[in-house]
This record gives structure tokens, C-alpha cells and sequence, in this order.
């Protein structure tokens, strides 16, 4: 894994450029360039940053591969205290499974993360916000985090049916 910075993180126009070269994690063969760019008017409370996946591919060990190329922007809502900060995310992805099945997913209502609604220590899901998920030959599926309450409840719609579900974690 090849890391370049270039300026200061919180700087506007800085940039880190993460490419995957000769990667492998169990077996798997990780492919890909990532670059984070802060496009932040100026030094603020609330940095935004644009992440971009080039080139994304997992191959496996019999050759099977998945593909993924994406576009996002976050914006980090610093509050006074650490806990309550948020992460508002926009944007979208396209893709190919190890099947060659393409898909795409796109944000359609701003996400938003509240680090105080945390599954765990490390993990995050979004509380509010809408994305929807398009594979070939599949009806659109969209994703519904709510409307900001720590609760867990996604609700999952496909052809017109609804279902919710409580993301269980830990």
C-alpha cells in the first residue's frame, strides 16, 4: 500500500492518495486508488472532503474478481464534545460483483452519522438519509435510515413491499 500526502489534512486543496499495489488480505488481491480531497472553502468547523475510488478490484484466489468505482462526499460536523459529532455523506457507486452482475448505489438523501449512536467502538451506520441500490435485472432497492433517532431501524422497500429491520451489532 502506497500512501502520498500532499499538504496539511484540514488544509483546503490537501490531499491523500492511497493506491493499492501487490495488496492481499486472505487470499484476495486488493486493486485500486483512493484520493481524499478536502474541498473545504477554508480552515472550519465542519471540513468536507471528496473521496474517489479508481480502479477498484477484488480478485480471488480462482480468479473470480469484483469490481467497484465511487464517488462520495463527508462532511464532518464538529461538535464541542467529541461525541456528538456528525458525518454527512452524499454521492454514489457502480460496480460488478464476482458474478459479473453490475450494480449501482446511490445516495439520494444526504446519510448522516452520529457518533453517538455508534454500534460499537469502530463501527457506524448511518441514522437518517436514503440510498438505493440498482443491480442488473433487480428492481431498485431502497435503503431507509430513518429520520435521525439512535434506534437501528432500516427499512428496506422493493417492488412496492417494505420491511424493517433492526440492525442488530457487538
Amino acid at each position: 500500500i502506497v500512501v502520498e500526502f500532499k499538504g496539511k489534512r484540514f488544509f483546503p486543496g490537501s490531499k491523500i492518495i492511497t493506491t493499492f499495489d501487490g495488496y492481499h488480505i486472505n487470499g484476495v488481491r486488493i486493486e485500486g486508488t483512493r484520493t481524499v480531497t478536502n474541498v473545504t472553502g477554508s480552515t472550519t468547523n465542519a471540513p468536507k472532503f471528496e473521496i474517489v475510488l479508481e480502479d477498484g478490484r477484488a480478485t480471488w484466489p480462482d480468479e473470480t474478481f469484483a469490481t467497484r468505482e465511487g464517488s462520495h462526499t463527508r462532511e464532518w460536523i464538529r461538535a464541542a464534545s467529541p461525541l456528538e459529532d456528525e458525518w454527512i455523506v452524499e454521492g454514489s457507486a457502480t460496480g460488478s460483483n464476482r458474478n459479473g452482475t453490475l450494480y449501482q448505489v446511490e445516495i439520494t438523501k444526504p446519510l448522516v452519522y452520529k457518533r453517538e449512536c455508534a454500534i460499537s467502538n469502530r463501527v457506524f451506520m448511518a441514522v437518517e438519509g436514503t440510498k438505493v441500490l440498482t443491480v442488473e435485472n433487480v428492481s431498485p432497492i431502497t435503503i431507509d435510515y430513518g429520520t435521525g433517532e439512535c434506534d437501528r431501524i432500516v427499512t428496506i422497500s422493493i417492488n412496492g413491499q417494505s420491511r424493517s429491520v433492526i440492525v442488530r451489532g457487538e
